[in-house]
């Protein structure tokens, strides 16, 4: 959690060198609900998280990756709450 607020923070700043006179920042963010849902966690449909899992261990299966590589992956996110995403901005 820290070190997404950094690197939330990060991306702020650069973006706001970036931004001239006048000019508008736009950022559409994937958020954690006020239920608890985000990207690949609901109750509803397929979640990501399966079908990254179900992928990874076919490839396994198939000998295109090693169990190494299938138990290593990593698919690092951290989605902000509509009051972390407002924090930044």
């Amino acid at each position: 959690r820290a070190r997404a607020a950094a690197d939330w923070d990060a991306i702020l700043a650069a973006r706001a060198e970036e931004l001239v006179a006048g000019g508008r920042f736009v950022c559409v963010n994937f958020c954690v609900s006020g239920e608890g849902y985000f990207l690949g966690q609901t109750d509803r449909g397929a979640s990501m998280w399966d079908s990254f899992a179900e992928a990874w261990g076919g490839l396994c299966a198939d000998g295109t990756i090693g169990e190494g590589e299938r138990t290593g992956v990593s698919f690092p996110n951290y989605y902000r709450t509509a009051q972390e995403f407002a924090e930044g901005v």
